[in-house]
């Protein structure tokens, strides 16, 4: 097997990689709409027609779940325009989408190789391209349809790295790079690494082609910084037109004055060395979130990172002295890589490990280069057995966690039994599958967690309401509690409770209540009032009115905005 590998020609090789990438995360493709899915896509009615591809381009990544831009200003428009297609050709189907995501990461694997093989013989960059393949990271990016974003930044900013780091004149590798180092940042914003990236490989590739000897950066690759700086000048002037006023994401925000910066510098070794820990040691398989974690580091801890840090780097130092350069500049990928994760962690915002999926490539090949040059290297081989099927093991237990919004949350609350976000997550969906009373305790268990983040009185409200606890509901909804603003559709849930109880006044008065806050409730406050007014004059008329479950809403009624949980 391994001689028929290498004895092919690079297509083929490439080729039987993006197979086995494919199949590998195959049981993905039996996973349903999970998380953010259910906003972007089963309840986003904008993304289901061929203009939507263009109208991906001109609003930012929110809009097709009709929500208001993300505090992080997210724009990916490339990303929205995959859904858009996918919609055409599956339908309704998660089948389809989760199949399209799976092919998409087998083409990103394909580009992982042939990146890696501008430096590395056939074997090492296979193995390195196939272990990274299996990190159990990468299920977040994978197996999560909404997670696609990753992917495509990595396909496109590889290709860019490919064309800057080709044997090309300076023109044809500063223009052909600079369209594909853009569609990575359209892909995502964290893209925009690769620009840097392609520096780097692009200087070292240089260095070793060149005839003159000495500096590193004397052989400095500038057709490559004329390609990054083109693709981000695009891409910045892009979101201006966007988004209007400032063109950077919001959240740099968080480093906007000194003291914040030097927050963030505090924390980033002890970042650094988790996101390091997140892929040598994948015992979390749902989402990750950082906020706690962060808040609740001691100096002990900081001290202990910095500690770590300071010793990897220097490390790395004299192995570059050594002149063994390219595991340095592959792990500085995978640090690049994870910069923006310094800046989220204090934007109180979850996930983690599918933003260790563009960097993943050069850390796993970096560390497989040291591995390989260290005193121990015979026991290289069986080192990449052994993670290769721990790697395998995780992955097809993290695949089968994003099966459903259900089954990732409840691993959630195992895994971080502090943080409310895996509560208030399961109350949604258990209120979205009408398991009202298992909504009602998550919602309340997130009360007990903390005040922090989202408020669950919504969800709360609805679960009680859909339990026919109408005045209960109501009560709950003007008791004084900490949310500055109540969501219409949770007047229209207790309205809904008052029509089945056959309490039309009370009903008419929460369906004035929503209208107040959403006019999309006038019509069924004025209709409501109709059907009263109707059924005074005959009596003996059958009873009509808003739908009597919280599933049978119609589209466009204020109860659909129930999913907008970030």
């Amino acid at each position: 097997m391994i001689r028929r590998f290498l004895e092919g020609s690079e297509a083929r090789r490439a080729f039987m990689i993006f197979l086995v990438s494919v199949v590998f995360w195959s049981p993905a493709l039996f996973g349903d709409f999970v998380w953010d899915d259910v906003n972007n896509l089963v309840d986003a009615p904008l993304l289901r027609g061929w203009p939507a591809i263009v109208e991906s381009f001109r609003h930012d990544a929110m809009w097709s779940a009709r929500m208001n831009a993300a505090a992080i200003g997210t724009y990916r428009p490339i990303s929205l325009a995959s859904f858009v297609v996918d919609y055409q050709i599956f339908g309704g189907s998660s089948f389809g989408y989760h199949l399209t995501s799976i092919l998409w990461h087998g083409l990103a694997s394909m580009v992982v190789y042939h990146v890696l093989r501008r430096f590395l013989d056939v074997l090492p960059a296979a193995a390195a391209t196939l272990l990274w393949g299996m990190v159990p990271t990468n299920a977040e990016a994978v197996a999560w349809i909404n997670g696609r974003s990753e992917i495509f930044a990595l396909l496109f900013g590889g290709l860019g790295v490919l064309v800057a780091t080709s044997g090309r004149s300076f023109i044809v590798r500063a223009l052909g790079a600079a369209p594909l180092l853009l569609a990575g940042m359209l892909g995502k914003e964290s893209g925009v690494v690769f620009c840097a990236v392609a520096v780097l490989l692009g200087t070292e590739l240089r260095h070793r082609t060149s005839a003159r000897a000495g500096l590193w950066l004397r052989s400095f690759d500038f057709a490559s910084l004329v390609a990054g700086l083109l693709a981000l000048g695009g891409y910045l002037y892009i979101r201006h037109l966007v988004f209007g006023g400032h063109p950077l994401p919001g959240a740099t925000e968080k480093m906007s004055t000194p003291a914040e910066i030097a927050h963030v510098l505090s924390q980033s070794a002890s970042i650094i060395v988790r996101c390091f820990e997140t892929v040598a040691v994948p015992t979390r398989i749902s989402v990750g979130y950082l906020y706690l974690w962060a808040k609740n580091l001691t100096m002990i801890d900081l001290v202990v990172a910095w500690s770590m840090l300071v010793a990897a780097l220097a490390g790395l130092g004299a192995i570059w002295w050594r002149g063994h350069r390219l595991p340095v500049l592959l792990l500085a990928w995978w640090a690049i890589s994870i910069a923006p994760v310094l800046i989220l962690v204090g934007r109180d915002w979850p996930g983690l490990s599918r933003w260790l999926y563009m960097g993943g490539p050069g850390l796993v090949a970096g560390v497989m280069l040291i591995v390989q040059r260290a005193p121990w290297a015979r026991l290289a081989p069986v080192v990449g057995v052994v993670y290769a099927a721990v790697f395998t093991v995780q992955a097809q237990r993290s695949i089968m966690v994003w099966y459903d919004s259900g089954t990732l949350f409840e691993r959630m609350i195992v895994e971080e039994p502090g943080e409310r976000f895996g509560y208030l997550s399961l109350a949604w969906y258990y209120l979205r599958v009408e398991r009202y009373a298992e909504s009602e305790a998550m919602a309340r268990k997130v009360l007990e967690v903390g005040p922090r983040g989202h408020d669950p009185m919504a969800f709360l409200v609805a679960s009680i309401a859909a339990q026919n606890r109408c005045d209960e509901a109501r009560k709950t909804i003007y008791e004084p509690n900490p949310m500055a603003t109540r969501p219409a559709w949770m007047m229209y849930a207790v309205g809904s409770c008052f029509s089945r109880a056959e309490r039309p006044m009370d009903a008419l008065a929460m369906y004035k209540d929503c209208a107040a806050a959403d006019k999309g409730c006038a019509a069924t406050a004025k209709a409501h009032e109709d059907q009263m007014a109707a059924k005074s004059e005959a009596p003996s008329g059958p009873p009509s009115g808003p739908p009597t479950t919280a599933s049978g809403a119609a589209e466009g009624d204020p109860l659909f905005e129930a999913n907008e949980l970030e």
